[in-house]
């Protein structure tokens, strides 16, 4: 009882605006887009993706039921990029690319044994992915919204972000040797200093507070400003 009301909540639709990760958007009144999070592949699926995934898929079925839409699109995946996959497959003793493959693969067959009735699955290394993403950076650069920089500060691998000083706390290890560490993890951060390619996000901040001041584009209240 305890698994089925975790997979199938009373209120699946709620449940879903309210996840954290999970998105929905509505294009138009004849297309409808749902994705869940695309996952990282340094460790083998586990409940909570199916959870969030499974919130998603019940989106998009309740779509499908209702009839009004013409045209659904209910995303899903992995992704396969980063420092905290890449010293998994070290630890594996085995290849990114193939310690990818395993990883990606058993979330698309954990999906497909749960019946989740997906219509992308994407991957980040796939060739689909990379030409897309290709396109993207070269429309950047072409209209002048990116540049070469240096990015630098605390870096916290397992949590894959950068974090102020106001998100890190100092603790001390055995043996007398301090280290700063996430405050909400508690995972050891890291001091990063590198060369890097910069997106000016503040040339559209009216833009952006333009759709977020849209109610009917940013469903969340809480997303409001």
């Amino acid at each position: 009882m305890l698994t089925r009301q975790l997979l199938f909540p009373p209120n699946p639709i709620k449940k879903l605006n309210n996840c954290i990760r999970s998105q929905i958007v509505r294009f138009s009144s004849s297309t409808y887009f749902v994705t869940s999070p695309i996952f990282y592949v340094n460790a083998a699926p586990h409940l909570g993706h199916l959870y969030s995934t499974t919130l998603a898929d019940a989106s998009h079925r309740f779509q499908m039921m209702l009839g009004v839409v013409t045209k659904t699109i209910f995303c899903t995946g992995t992704d396969e990029h980063g420092v905290k996959i890449q010293r998994a497959a070290t630890q594996k003793e085995q290849s990114v690319r193939s310690f990818c493959d395993n990883v990606s693969f058993a979330f698309q067959n954990l999906f497909d044994v749960a019946n989740i009735e997906y219509t992308h699955f994407v991957r980040t290394t796939s060739d689909a992915h990379v030409l897309a993403v290709q396109n993207f950076w070269q429309r950047l650069q072409t209209s002048g919204n990116i540049y070469k920089g240096t990015y630098k500060g605390w870096y916290c691998i397992s949590e894959e972000t950068f974090l102020t000083e106001s998100q890190l706390t100092e603790i001390e290890l055995d043996g007398g040797k301090k280290i700063k560490v996430s405050i909400e993890s508690g995972q050891p951060v890291e001091w990063m200093e590198e060369p890097n390619y910069i997106f000016p996000l503040s040339k559209f901040k009216e833009d952006l507070l333009h759709w977020l001041r849209n109610a009917d584009v940013v469903k969340i209240g809480r997303a409001h400003v």
